[in-house]
C-alpha cells in the first residue's frame, strides 16, 4: 500500500495539498478518478478514489494552489469501493513513493 487512506464521505471535497500543476488526470477502473499534481522539489501528490466529476477547469497543465478543490470523494473504482468511502493519497519524491505522513501533517 503506497499511500494513506483518509476517511471521508462520498461527495466530500478533495483539496490540493500544495501549490502545483496538474500532471495527470484520468479514470482507472481499479482506483476510480485519479489526479496527479507535480510540485517543486521533485514531489508529486496522487489523489485516488475521486468522483469522475473533477473541479471545473481542472486539466493537465492547469495550475492549482494549496487548498484549491480538485475534486470530490467518489466510490467508482473496483479496489476503492470495497469498504468505507475515503481518499487514497500518495506522495512521490524523485519518482519513489514516500510515506505521506513524513512530509504532510494531517489534521481534522
Amino acid at each position: 500500500h503506497d499511500g494513506v487512506d483518509l476517511a471521508a464521505a462520498v461527495g466530500d471535497p478533495v483539496i490540493a495539498a500544495a501549490d502545483g500543476t496538474v500532471d495527470g488526470l484520468y479514470f482507472d477502473d481499479l482506483w476510480g478518478q485519479v489526479v496527479v499534481l507535480t510540485h517543486t522539489g521533485g514531489v508529486k501528490t496522487i489523489y485516488k478514489n475521486l468522483s469522475s466529476e473533477v473541479a471545473e477547469g481542472l486539466r493537465p497543465g492547469a495550475k492549482v494552489k494549496q487548498g484549491d478543490t480538485i475534486g470530490k470523494i467518489g466510490n467508482e473504482g473496483i479496489i476503492e469501493s470495497v469498504g468505507d468511502a475515503h481518499l487514497h493519497f500518495e506522495v512521490e519524491k524523485n519518482g519513489k513513493n514516500v510515506d505521506p505522513t513524513t512530509v504532510i501533517s494531517f489534521t481534522n
